[in-house]
Order: structure tokens, then sequence, then C-alpha cells
């Protein structure tokens, strides 16, 4: 069986991309358990909205923007396994 791993994704309004890159995790073919962890860096658009309405992924709302890079360490934390992989909310 494959480790389990982790996928942060982080996410700053991005609205209307957002979910296909959440969906792109979700479609690959990997055989291992994989958490999806989406950080909103406190968007300013429905970004938010988006993603309390998916229930497969882990979402930290960061309560004032502070950058893709504290974005992805906040992600880093919500973690809970060895292997981390980071995917930024626009691509797929």
């Amino acid at each position: 069986m494959s480790e389990p791993v982790s996928v942060v994704v982080t996410c700053y309004n991005l609205e209307s991309l957002i979910g296909e890159a959440i969906r792109s995790v979700r479609e690959q073919d990997y055989k291992g358990e994989i958490q999806i962890v989406v950080v909103d860096d406190c968007s300013t658009d429905s970004s938010r909205a988006v993603l309390t309405g998916i229930p497969e992924i882990e979402a930290v709302l960061r309560k004032e923007n502070g950058g893709v890079m504290r974005a992805m360490i906040s992600g880093l934390r919500a973690t809970r396994h060895d292997m981390v992989f980071f995917l930024d909310g626009d691509d797929v």
C-alpha cells in the first residue's frame, strides 16, 4: 500500500479556479490516502464560500493576509502525514 500524503493548496481570491485545483488533486490515481488542506489567505472574493462547500478538504482560514509563504506554513502545520506536496490554487 502507498504511503499517505498531504497536499497543501494555497488560495487568495481564486473563487473561479480553486474548485478545479482541488478536483485535480482528488482525481489523481495515487493509491494511498490523500489529505487535502486548503489555506485561504483572507480572500476578499467568494473563495471561502466555495471552500466551505467542499466536504473532502480541510480548510485553514487565515484571519489576515500574509502572503503565499505564510499560507504554505499554515497549511503545513495542519498536515498529518510525513510526505507533503504544495499546489497553488490556480494550478491543476
